[in-house]
Protein backbone atom coordinates (compact mmCIF):
# COMPACT_ATOMS: atom_id res chain seq x y z
CA UNK A 1 0.00 0.00 0.00
CA UNK A 2 2.53 2.55 1.02
CA UNK A 3 4.42 1.61 -2.36
CA UNK A 4 1.55 1.96 -4.15
CA UNK A 5 1.23 5.94 -2.54
CA UNK A 6 4.63 6.65 -3.28
CA UNK A 7 4.20 5.65 -6.87
CA UNK A 8 1.52 7.65 -7.06
CA UNK A 9 2.73 10.68 -5.01
CA UNK A 10 5.94 10.63 -7.58
CA UNK A 11 3.56 10.42 -10.95
CA UNK A 12 1.79 13.43 -9.24
CA UNK A 13 4.86 15.48 -8.51
CA UNK A 14 6.37 14.81 -12.45
CA UNK A 15 2.97 15.45 -13.82
CA UNK A 16 3.45 19.55 -12.09
CA UNK A 17 7.14 19.73 -13.03
CA UNK A 18 5.69 18.71 -16.72
CA UNK A 19 2.95 21.27 -16.85
CA UNK A 20 5.38 23.94 -14.75
CA UNK A 21 7.83 23.22 -17.87
CA UNK A 22 4.64 23.62 -20.38
CA UNK A 23 3.82 26.63 -19.24
CA UNK A 24 6.93 28.48 -19.16
CA UNK A 25 6.98 29.81 -22.55
CA UNK A 26 3.49 32.20 -22.53
CA UNK A 27 2.53 34.93 -24.82
CA UNK A 28 1.43 38.64 -23.84
CA UNK A 29 0.44 41.35 -25.99
CA UNK A 30 1.49 44.32 -25.91
CA UNK A 31 0.27 47.71 -26.55
CA UNK A 32 0.89 48.08 -30.37
CA UNK A 33 -1.37 44.58 -30.38
CA UNK A 34 1.85 42.66 -31.17
CA UNK A 35 2.47 39.55 -29.15
CA UNK A 36 5.54 38.97 -27.66
CA UNK A 37 6.69 35.53 -26.00
CA UNK A 38 8.64 34.99 -23.06
CA UNK A 39 10.21 31.66 -21.62
CA UNK A 40 10.93 33.25 -18.25
CA UNK A 41 10.26 36.50 -15.99
CA UNK A 42 12.69 38.96 -17.58
CA UNK A 43 15.67 39.84 -15.51
CA UNK A 44 17.75 42.00 -17.82
CA UNK A 45 15.27 44.61 -19.05
CA UNK A 46 16.55 47.36 -21.25
CA UNK A 47 13.79 50.59 -21.31
CA UNK A 48 14.16 52.94 -23.87
CA UNK A 49 10.66 54.37 -22.73
CA UNK A 50 8.73 55.13 -19.94
CA UNK A 51 11.18 54.58 -17.43
CA UNK A 52 9.20 55.93 -14.44
CA UNK A 53 7.47 52.54 -14.62
CA UNK A 54 10.93 50.64 -13.52
CA UNK A 55 9.76 53.11 -9.89
CA UNK A 56 5.88 52.31 -10.08
CA UNK A 57 6.31 48.49 -10.94
CA UNK A 58 9.46 48.51 -7.91
CA UNK A 59 11.74 46.47 -10.61
CA UNK A 60 14.54 48.38 -10.67
CA UNK A 61 16.64 45.37 -9.46
CA UNK A 62 15.63 43.66 -13.46
CA UNK A 63 16.48 46.86 -15.04
CA UNK A 64 20.05 46.72 -16.96
CA UNK A 65 20.04 50.07 -18.84
CA UNK A 66 17.79 53.01 -19.80
CA UNK A 67 17.36 55.51 -22.30
CA UNK A 68 19.67 59.33 -22.59
CA UNK A 69 16.19 60.59 -22.22
CA UNK A 70 15.44 59.51 -18.60
CA UNK A 71 18.82 61.29 -17.70
CA UNK A 72 17.09 65.01 -18.65
CA UNK A 73 13.81 63.83 -17.81
CA UNK A 74 13.13 65.98 -13.92
CA UNK A 75 10.36 63.26 -12.95
CA UNK A 76 12.57 60.13 -12.82
CA UNK A 77 15.53 62.51 -11.30
CA UNK A 78 13.10 63.43 -8.66
CA UNK A 79 11.93 59.66 -8.20
CA UNK A 80 16.01 58.12 -8.04
CA UNK A 81 18.87 60.76 -8.42
CA UNK A 82 20.87 57.65 -8.82
CA UNK A 83 19.14 56.64 -11.76
CA UNK A 84 21.95 59.18 -13.81
CA UNK A 85 24.40 56.48 -13.05
CA UNK A 86 22.87 53.66 -14.81
CA UNK A 87 23.66 52.51 -17.86
CA UNK A 88 22.41 54.31 -20.98
CA UNK A 89 22.43 53.18 -24.50
CA UNK A 90 21.08 55.96 -26.68
CA UNK A 91 17.37 56.90 -26.84
CA UNK A 92 14.41 56.08 -29.78
CA UNK A 93 15.86 58.23 -32.30
CA UNK A 94 19.63 56.96 -31.92
CA UNK A 95 19.44 53.35 -30.13
CA UNK A 96 22.84 51.74 -29.37
CA UNK A 97 22.68 48.43 -30.83
CA UNK A 98 26.29 47.14 -29.63
CA UNK A 99 25.65 48.52 -26.32
CA UNK A 100 22.06 46.93 -25.96
CA UNK A 101 23.81 43.62 -26.93
CA UNK A 102 26.72 43.64 -24.71
CA UNK A 103 24.23 43.98 -21.50
CA UNK A 104 22.53 40.84 -22.66
CA UNK A 105 19.45 41.54 -22.21
CA UNK A 106 16.44 39.80 -22.17
CA UNK A 107 13.48 42.09 -23.03
CA UNK A 108 13.36 45.63 -24.49
CA UNK A 109 10.97 48.24 -23.82
CA UNK A 110 10.54 50.74 -26.69
CA UNK A 111 7.56 53.28 -27.60
CA UNK A 112 7.42 52.98 -31.56
CA UNK A 113 4.69 55.47 -32.59
CA UNK A 114 6.48 58.18 -34.39
CA UNK A 115 7.75 57.08 -37.93
CA UNK A 116 11.84 57.11 -36.76
CA UNK A 117 11.21 55.01 -33.71
CA UNK A 118 9.19 52.51 -35.54
CA UNK A 119 12.26 52.08 -37.74
CA UNK A 120 14.30 51.54 -34.79
CA UNK A 121 12.15 49.26 -32.78
CA UNK A 122 12.10 47.11 -36.15
CA UNK A 123 16.19 47.22 -35.95
CA UNK A 124 15.91 45.95 -32.57
CA UNK A 125 13.40 43.17 -33.49
CA UNK A 126 15.92 41.63 -35.28
CA UNK A 127 18.57 41.74 -32.62
CA UNK A 128 16.33 38.62 -31.53
CA UNK A 129 15.44 40.34 -28.23
CA UNK A 130 12.06 39.91 -27.39
CA UNK A 131 10.33 43.78 -27.95
CA UNK A 132 7.30 45.13 -25.50
CA UNK A 133 5.87 48.44 -26.99
CA UNK A 134 4.23 50.95 -24.92
CA UNK A 135 2.21 53.56 -25.62
CA UNK A 136 -0.88 53.43 -27.93
CA UNK A 137 -2.93 55.29 -25.44
CA UNK A 138 -6.68 56.13 -27.07
CA UNK A 139 -8.01 56.28 -23.65
CA UNK A 140 -7.41 58.07 -20.29
CA UNK A 141 -6.88 56.76 -17.94
CA UNK A 142 -7.70 53.33 -18.94
CA UNK A 143 -4.73 52.35 -21.66
CA UNK A 144 -2.15 54.02 -18.88
CA UNK A 145 -3.88 51.03 -16.37
CA UNK A 146 -3.30 48.59 -19.59
CA UNK A 147 0.48 49.29 -19.77
CA UNK A 148 0.37 48.96 -15.79
CA UNK A 149 -0.88 45.46 -16.34
CA UNK A 150 1.05 44.61 -19.40
CA UNK A 151 4.77 45.46 -17.42
CA UNK A 152 2.77 43.71 -14.50
CA UNK A 153 2.51 40.36 -16.24
CA UNK A 154 6.13 40.89 -18.01
CA UNK A 155 7.93 41.41 -14.41
CA UNK A 156 5.64 39.56 -12.32
CA UNK A 157 4.67 42.68 -10.66
CA UNK A 158 0.96 42.16 -10.97
CA UNK A 159 0.11 43.85 -7.74
CA UNK A 160 2.31 46.64 -8.07
CA UNK A 161 0.54 46.82 -11.35
CA UNK A 162 -2.97 47.50 -9.63
CA UNK A 163 -2.20 49.77 -7.00
CA UNK A 164 -1.17 52.27 -9.53
CA UNK A 165 -4.16 51.87 -11.59
CA UNK A 166 -6.29 52.04 -8.99
CA UNK A 167 -4.53 55.52 -7.39
CA UNK A 168 -4.53 57.15 -11.01
CA UNK A 169 -8.09 56.63 -11.40
CA UNK A 170 -9.34 57.89 -8.57
CA UNK A 171 -7.20 60.69 -9.11
CA UNK A 172 -8.21 61.19 -12.38
CA UNK A 173 -12.19 61.25 -11.54
CA UNK A 174 -11.34 63.77 -8.54
CA UNK A 175 -10.01 66.10 -11.33
CA UNK A 176 -13.08 65.47 -13.77
CA UNK A 177 -15.21 66.24 -10.29
CA UNK A 178 -13.67 69.97 -10.03
CA UNK A 179 -14.34 70.79 -13.59
CA UNK A 180 -16.02 74.25 -13.94
CA UNK A 181 -19.80 74.13 -15.27
CA UNK A 182 -18.94 76.46 -18.07
CA UNK A 183 -15.97 75.24 -20.60
CA UNK A 184 -13.33 78.11 -20.46
CA UNK A 185 -12.22 78.42 -23.83
CA UNK A 186 -8.45 77.32 -24.27
CA UNK A 187 -5.82 77.98 -27.16
CA UNK A 188 -2.82 75.55 -27.15
CA UNK A 189 -0.31 76.94 -29.18
CA UNK A 190 2.70 74.90 -30.63
CA UNK A 191 6.28 76.04 -32.43
CA UNK A 192 4.53 79.78 -33.29
CA UNK A 193 1.46 81.66 -31.54
CA UNK A 194 -0.14 81.00 -34.65
CA UNK A 195 0.33 77.62 -35.51
CA UNK A 196 -2.37 76.19 -32.87
CA UNK A 197 -3.91 72.34 -32.00
CA UNK A 198 -6.84 71.59 -33.79
CA UNK A 199 -9.60 70.10 -31.02
CA UNK A 200 -9.36 66.60 -32.28
CA UNK A 201 -9.86 63.66 -29.38
CA UNK A 202 -6.49 62.14 -30.82
CA UNK A 203 -4.18 64.08 -28.80
CA UNK A 204 -3.46 63.85 -24.98
CA UNK A 205 -3.58 67.54 -24.41
CA UNK A 206 -6.81 67.83 -26.43
CA UNK A 207 -8.04 65.19 -23.99
CA UNK A 208 -6.86 66.79 -20.58
CA UNK A 209 -7.46 69.96 -21.37
CA UNK A 210 -11.30 69.03 -22.56
CA UNK A 211 -11.56 66.90 -19.49
CA UNK A 212 -10.69 69.47 -17.26
CA UNK A 213 -13.50 72.22 -18.04
CA UNK A 214 -11.79 73.72 -21.14
CA UNK A 215 -12.67 73.80 -24.51
CA UNK A 216 -9.82 73.50 -27.24
CA UNK A 217 -10.47 76.21 -29.96
CA UNK A 218 -9.99 76.19 -33.17
CA UNK A 219 -10.78 76.11 -36.98
CA UNK A 220 -12.40 73.41 -38.71
CA UNK A 221 -9.61 70.69 -38.77
CA UNK A 222 -8.75 67.16 -38.98
CA UNK A 223 -5.25 67.38 -38.52
CA UNK A 224 -2.92 68.00 -35.59
CA UNK A 225 -2.23 71.57 -36.24
CA UNK A 226 -3.28 74.49 -38.13
CA UNK A 227 -2.28 77.57 -38.94
CA UNK A 228 -3.94 80.66 -38.31
CA UNK A 229 -3.57 84.21 -38.21
CA UNK A 230 -3.35 86.66 -35.30
CA UNK A 231 -6.59 87.98 -36.36
CA UNK A 232 -8.15 85.07 -36.32
CA UNK A 233 -7.36 84.29 -32.84
CA UNK A 234 -8.43 87.74 -31.98
CA UNK A 235 -11.67 86.92 -32.97
CA UNK A 236 -11.35 83.35 -31.21
CA UNK A 237 -10.96 85.63 -28.09
CA UNK A 238 -9.43 82.42 -26.04
CA UNK A 239 -9.62 82.85 -22.44
CA UNK A 240 -6.55 80.69 -21.18
CA UNK A 241 -3.62 80.60 -23.51
CA UNK A 242 -1.49 77.62 -23.31
CA UNK A 243 2.25 77.16 -24.75
CA UNK A 244 3.45 73.70 -25.95
CA UNK A 245 6.91 72.83 -23.27
CA UNK A 246 8.65 72.43 -26.73
CA UNK A 247 8.00 75.99 -28.52
CA UNK A 248 10.82 78.25 -28.71
CA UNK A 249 8.89 81.07 -27.18
CA UNK A 250 7.64 81.96 -23.49
CA UNK A 251 4.92 83.34 -21.95
CA UNK A 252 6.74 86.80 -22.53
CA UNK A 253 6.49 86.68 -26.13
CA UNK A 254 2.73 86.32 -26.03
CA UNK A 255 1.98 89.00 -23.16
CA UNK A 256 4.14 91.46 -25.11
CA UNK A 257 3.04 91.38 -28.41
CA UNK A 258 0.84 94.31 -29.57
CA UNK A 259 -1.43 92.05 -31.44
CA UNK A 260 -2.72 90.19 -28.59
CA UNK A 261 -3.15 93.06 -26.34
CA UNK A 262 -6.73 92.66 -26.83
CA UNK A 263 -7.18 89.15 -26.23
CA UNK A 264 -9.29 87.63 -23.14
CA UNK A 265 -6.24 85.69 -21.95
CA UNK A 266 -3.38 88.40 -22.04
CA UNK A 267 -5.47 90.92 -20.24
CA UNK A 268 -6.04 88.47 -17.51
CA UNK A 269 -2.49 87.54 -17.34
CA UNK A 270 -3.77 83.55 -17.96
CA UNK A 271 -1.08 82.97 -20.35
CA UNK A 272 1.21 79.64 -19.34
CA UNK A 273 3.76 77.23 -20.69
CA UNK A 274 3.88 73.59 -20.17
CA UNK A 275 6.21 72.46 -17.30
CA UNK A 276 6.12 68.51 -18.02
CA UNK A 277 7.13 67.27 -21.23
CA UNK A 278 4.96 65.19 -23.55
CA UNK A 279 6.44 62.12 -23.23
CA UNK A 280 5.21 61.47 -20.35
CA UNK A 281 1.39 61.23 -21.63
CA UNK A 282 2.74 57.52 -21.79
CA UNK A 283 3.37 57.08 -18.09
CA UNK A 284 1.15 57.58 -14.17
CA UNK A 285 2.81 61.03 -13.96
CA UNK A 286 0.84 62.42 -16.39
CA UNK A 287 -1.31 63.98 -14.03
CA UNK A 288 0.63 66.50 -13.18
CA UNK A 289 0.02 67.89 -16.58
CA UNK A 290 -3.43 67.12 -15.73
CA UNK A 291 -3.20 69.13 -12.34
CA UNK A 292 -1.41 71.96 -13.96
CA UNK A 293 -4.41 72.46 -17.33
CA UNK A 294 -7.05 72.14 -14.21
CA UNK A 295 -4.94 74.91 -12.31
CA UNK A 296 -4.72 77.07 -15.37
CA UNK A 297 -8.70 76.32 -16.40
CA UNK A 298 -9.62 76.86 -12.68
CA UNK A 299 -7.63 78.39 -10.66
CA UNK A 300 -7.79 76.93 -7.05
CA UNK A 301 -9.08 73.47 -7.87
CA UNK A 302 -5.40 72.11 -7.13
CA UNK A 303 -2.22 72.85 -5.32
CA UNK A 304 -0.17 71.35 -7.54
CA UNK A 305 2.82 70.96 -5.44
CA UNK A 306 0.86 68.80 -2.75
CA UNK A 307 -0.22 66.61 -5.86
CA UNK A 308 3.16 66.10 -7.10
CA UNK A 309 4.17 65.07 -3.31
CA UNK A 310 1.53 62.60 -3.35
CA UNK A 311 1.93 61.01 -6.85
CA UNK A 312 6.13 60.23 -5.76
CA UNK A 313 4.94 59.32 -2.52
CA UNK A 314 2.55 56.53 -3.40
CA UNK A 315 3.01 55.63 -7.18
CA UNK A 316 6.87 55.85 -7.44
CA UNK A 317 8.64 55.68 -3.69
CA UNK A 318 5.89 53.42 -1.64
Amino acid sequence: MRRLLLVFLLALLLGCVQKTALNETHKLVDMAGKEVFFNKSPERAVFLAGESWIYALGIKDKVVAVSDTAKRNPIPLKIDPKIAEMPSVGDMSKANDEAILSLNPDVIVVWDEPPGYKETAKRLERLGIPIVRLGYIDSYPDDICQEAFLLGKVFGAEKRAEKVCDFVKKKWNEVIAKKPEKAVKVLYSFTAPTYIACNVSTQPYVVFINNVGGEVISPECNATWVQVSKEWILEANPEVWIISYYAPYNETAILTDPAFQDVKAVKNGRVYKESYKPLQFLEPYFLLTVYEYSQWINPGSFDIEEEEKELLEQVYLS
